[in-house]
C-alpha cells in the first residue's frame, strides 16, 4: 500500500504531521517539538506573551483547570492535524502512544513557539471541561496571538477557517 507524508508548510515553519493512508492502522508519531513546561498558571501564560487573553466567563483559571499531575521540567509535545468532520477522539485512536495534551503543555508550546499559533490554531483537549470549553491558541484581531477559552466538547466537530491541530503528550509523560 501506498503511503503518503503529509506536512502542513508555512512561510517559517515546516510542520511535521502523520504519516496517512487508506486502511493505515496506526498513524506515525509526528515529529517532537520540544519545551520547559511551567506548572504555575499566571507564570506560564505570562512566559507566553499573548497579546489577547480574555476574562470573565473565558478567563482561564487555575480553579477552572487545575493541572494537579503537572511536573515542571523538559518535555515533548506533538501537534496532530484534525481532520475534516472527525471528531478529537477519532483523531487520537490512530495514535496508541500518545493522549490529548494539557493547558500546561499547551502553554509551554506557545511560549518556545510563538508563531505556531499564527499559522494554525491548537487546542488542548487534555484539559477540557464539559460546558467550559477547551484552551485553545490561534489568532485574534490583527493576526495577535491569542490564548483563550473555545467553547464545544471533545466529541464534537469543529469547523474552523485554518487547518486545527490536536496537541499531543506520550501517554507514560504527565
Amino acid at each position: 500500500m501506498r503511503r503518503l507524508l503529509c506536512a502542513f508548510l508555512t512561510p517559517f515553519f515546516i510542520v511535521p504531521t502523520i504519516a496517512c493512508g487508506e486502511g493505515s492502522p496506526k498513524a506515525t508519531l509526528p515529529t517532537p517539538y520540544k519545551v520547559f513546561v511551567i506548572c504555575d498558571l499566571p507564570t506560564a501564560i505570562e512566559a507566553g506573551n499573548y497579546e489577547i487573553t480574555y476574562g470573565g466567563p473565558w478567563e482561564i483559571t487555575s480553579t477552572d483547570y487545575p493541572e494537579s499531575s503537572c511536573r515542571v521540567g523538559k518535555a515533548e509535545v506533538f501537534l496532530i492535524p484534525w481532520g475534516v468532520n472527525k471528531t478529537s477522539g477519532e483523531v487520537f485512536a490512530k495514535f496508541d502512544k500518545l493522549r490529548p495534551g494539557n493547558l500546561s503543555a499547551l502553554l509551554a508550546l506557545g511560549a518556545a513557539y510563538p508563531e505556531l499559533q499564527r499559522h494554525f490554531w491548537i487546542a488542548a483537549f487534555g484539559s477540557a471541561l464539559t460546558g467550559r470549553g477547551v484552551p485553545v491558541l490561534d489568532v485574534g484581531g490583527n493576526n495577535k496571538r491569542r490564548l483563550h477559552v473555545a467553547v464545544a466538547g471533545p466529541g464534537e466537530k469543529w469547523l474552523t477557517d485554518s487547518q486545527p491541530y490536536l496537541l499531543a503528550v506520550r501517554k507514560d509523560s504527565k
